[in-house]
């Protein structure tokens, strides 16, 4: 059967839509960053593991899922519509998590090299204090190319107050100094911490 046959609903309903949101709490006292819960639940990195697994594979799901509406007999204008939401955004934001619960592992990591982690905590701070401008060049405007997606006029606009980029073109990424690095460098997080130290 194709797309947008009878399996339709099934195609078009949100893969995250059921999740419990494991990713980050907004419960007063439960904490928040990866940093925070490496520290109070690193038996948690198996289940983190599987997790990511998991993620990675509604990914690939949905890629398929996309190539089926481009595929579909339908207006360019519903293809669109039905790629950006049921496609794009969930495979955003399952990158998001990805990279959440990715920093989390390399905490727990981090945490079993370097006692109790403080040392590494301050180090995190101090390199999210570096300007972002110091690795990418950005226009008058505080715009350039995306790090995510491959563009020709820039659509990353740049935040000094927070230190931090946001894409308004296709993937609608953004981050910090840090996830900068990372991208731009091809390397994990605490190599991307190291990096903005010794830059």
């Amino acid at each position: 059967m194709g797309c947008m046959s009878k399996e339709h609903y099934q195609l078009v309903s949100n893969p995250l839509d059921d999740e419990e949101d494991v990713w980050v709490s907004h419960e007063p006292g439960v904490p928040e960053s990866p940093y925070e819960c490496a520290e109070v639940y690193p038996e948690a990195a198996s289940s983190v593991r599987q997790l990511i697994k998991e993620a990675k594979a509604k990914i690939l799901s949905l890629m398929e899922k996309r190539q089926c509406y481009m595929n579909a007999k339908i207006s360019s204008n519903a293809r669109w519509a039905l790629t950006a939401f049921y496609v794009e955004s969930p495979i955003n934001e399952l990158n998001e998590r990805i990279e959440w619960w990715e920093k989390f592992l390399y905490f727990v990591r981090a945490g079993k090299n370097v006692g109790k982690g403080a040392d590494l905590k301050v180090n995190i701070e101090k390199a999210k204090e570096v300007p972002i401008p110091h690795f990418i060049k950005f226009n008058g405007a505080g715009f350039a190319p995306c790090l995510w997606h491959s563009e020709k006029t820039g659509s990353m606009k740049y935040y000094a107050k927070g230190n931090r980029v946001w894409c308004y073109g296709a993937c609608g990424r953004g981050g910090d100094v840090i996830d900068v690095v990372m991208q731009l460098r091809g390397v994990k997080f605490l190599d991307a911490v190291n990096f903005i130290l010794n830059k």
